[in-house]
């Protein structure tokens, strides 16, 4: 559902913010195990880094439509159809222009 022109920005910004995120995990976890910080605080202290990253993802999430691909492979073509128009009318909102229609392929 990527515009051609934006989808290979996009694809690198997903993939790339996976070792983004390996790298700041990484120093966290520097930064909890150095000699400043007694070891039973420091494994605690990436543990909790851990869960809060998590519920940042989560939290994240719900601001992510589901793939209209997905919801018509499992049985969901009404939901699908709902994002598609969601997404439609946030595009249409934003350049102020209607979409161009697109013929109905059976």
């Amino acid at each position: 559902m990527i515009p051609a022109r934006r989808r290979g920005f996009t694809d690198l910004v997903v993939n790339g913010s996976f070792w983004l995120g390996a790298a700041l995990g990484a120093l966290g976890a520097l930064v909890c195990w150095t000699r400043h910080h007694p070891p039973e605080i420091g494994w605690r202290a990436a543990f909790v880094i851990g869960g809060m990253l998590g519920g940042i993802v989560l939290f994240l999430r719900h601001f992510l439509p589901e793939s209209p691909r997905w919801l018509m492979t499992h049985g969901q073509p009404e939901e699908a159809e709902r994002v598609v128009r969601e997404i439609e009318a946030r595009i249409e909102h934003e350049t102020g222009a209607p979409l161009p229609p697109v013929p109905h392929r059976r």
